[in-house]
């Protein structure tokens, strides 16, 4: 505890005439000298300012070394939040600092995104590393916001789920078919209830059922409400079991097409034609039919039935 502190103004001037003699370059302001008593004597401490805020440094440091650092600031908050601002200078576009004060004892910090509070190593954000998910206090509640800003109108309700990791599958409940698994990835990817899928594809005109002409595609395409482009497309299909790859056309968007697939997948290519003109139907119908002529030799069957399981293949000629 200090008993009394004193301040000496000739020393404060003879004092930076002496540092800035071995520091003339230094970027420091010294603002003022105290002395504290303690058990031991006095101890003569500098009060300074650097980019970043104010410090106190014992005297015979600051001569030895002409620098500050968090660990003599007197607002150390203050201090990282400058240090910060420094090197990553719109980070409040993604997160805010919820500490109101930092103890440097902790690596961590407690900042919030708009989708949580996340808790992460200080030194990451200096890093410029974004929080996500991973470092977020509740993974539940981060992931549900997430999926809320991406499908504002939904028909998921999340009160069974419990966020481990992005590929585990959690519990989401239809609110017409009720609960089904399904992994969070996919939901913020667009996949859903399977039943919602087949009760939708129903209802969409058929996305060229095997064997039907050019003509009976691009009338079906014209009669459809939910036309987006003609299209084909190379899909790479998986689970943990299986990787294979599929080519095929529709004039749907793909998420739709493949809303009740049940397997994950990524698009690889698509050959994509926005005018719906019976051009545009004959050249995706005869490039589709080309491409698996190409790749007859490489046939897969998929493990799990789904519509279109017919056009699948273990590699793809290029």
């Amino acid at each position: 505890m200090y008993l009394y502190m004193r301040y000496n103004e000739r020393s404060l001037e003879e004092f930076k005439i002496e540092f800035y003699r071995r520091f003339p370059n230094s970027i420091l302001e010294i603002l003022r000298i105290s002395e504290r008593k303690n058990k031991d004597g006095f101890t003569s401490y500098v009060l300074v300012r650097d980019k970043y805020g104010v410090c106190e440094v014992i005297k015979q440091s600051l001569l030895r070394s002409g620098e500050c650092s968090i660990v003599s600031s007197t607002d150390k908050l203050v201090y990282f939040i400058n240090r910060l601002i420094e090197v990553f200078p719109n980070y409040t576009n993604y997160y805010n600092i919820v500490n109101q004060e930092l103890d440097l004892s902790q690596r961590y910090i407690l900042v919030e995104t708009k989708y949580g509070i996340c808790r992460i190593k200080r030194s990451h954000l200096l890093n410029k590393v974004i929080p996500t998910i991973e470092v977020s206090i509740d993974k539940t509640k981060y992931f549900i916001n997430q999926f809320k800003e991406k499908f504002p109108i939904s028909n998921y309700t999340f009160e069974k789920a419990q966020f481990i990791r992005s590929n585990i599958k959690i519990i989401s409940t239809c609110k017409k078919h009720g609960d089904f698994n399904i992994t969070p990835n996919s939901l913020l990817n667009g996949t859903g209830c399977k039943k919602c899928g087949i009760e939708k594809l129903k209802i969409i005109n058929s996305d060229n059922p095997v064997g039907w002409s050019k003509t009976n595609w691009f009338n079906s395409a014209n009669k459809s409400k939910y036309f987006d482009s003609f299209k084909v497309y190379f899909l790479e299909i998986y689970n943990e079991d299986e990787k294979f790859y599929k080519i095929g056309r529709t004039f749907l968007k793909i998420k739709d097409r493949f809303r009740s697939l049940p397997y994950n997948y990524k698009i690889i290519k698509v050959f994509e034609f926005k005018d719906l003109t019976q051009i545009n139907c004959n050249f995706c119908y005869d490039l589709e039919n080309k491409l698996k002529r190409e790749n007859k030799l490489n046939k897969y069957v998929p493990k799990f039935k789904f519509d279109g399981m017919q056009e699948c293949f273990n590699k793809i000629e290029k």
